[in-house]
């Protein structure tokens, strides 16, 4: 019985400490965005290492283009658009670089690391619905894994899905 109890403590263990190395699980589509990491609060957004978080409308083919750099290694990460003051996802991410993979949500998706690696910049493409108008601003959120107990939601400037 006392062999059985370690291997599942150790087990459980090993889970809790290397949980999700491909990525974020599905559970994390709509709301806060904070990671499920045991009454660990996020980190103040000031403190971020995000040194750039920066949006761009293409009209041409109703994408925005996201760049993200850290002053540290990131080791993981979790992008949403996000319509201004809303909690669920909207667009899709196309041209997925090859340290990240799309987690499909039910009204949108996010994009997640898919290993342990780390990196400092990231450039990603988000791809507009056909729901949405010119007059339509949205908001990308992104969770910012550093290590198991630091972490930070921060957020994008607005960015208007206008044709000028």
């Amino acid at each position: 019985m006392n062999l059985f109890f370690f291997v599942f403590a150790a087990c459980q263990l090993t889970f809790h400490i290397y949980a999700y190395p491909n990525g974020a699980p599905k559970k994390v589509c709509t709301g806060s965005m904070v990671p499920h990491h045991h009454h660990i609060e996020p980190q103040p957004p000031t403190t971020s290492p995000i040194t750039k978080f920066y949006t761009a409308w293409n009209p041409d083919n109703e994408t925005i283009s996201i760049q993200i750099e850290s002053n540290q290694p990131i080791k993981g990460i979790f992008v949403q658009g996000r319509k201004i003051d809303g909690d669920e996802p909207l667009g899709t991410f196309i041209d997925i670089p090859s340290v990240t993979h799309l987690v499909q949500c039910p009204t949108g998706d996010g994009i997640t690391h898919s290993s342990p690696q780390k990196w400092k910049q990231l450039e990603l493409t988000w791809k507009k619905p056909k729901s949405m108008n010119s007059q339509d601003q949205v908001q990308f959120w992104a969770t910012i894994v550093v290590d198991f107990q630091t972490f930070w939601v921060v957020k994008s400037a607005s960015t208007e899905l206008n044709n000028q």
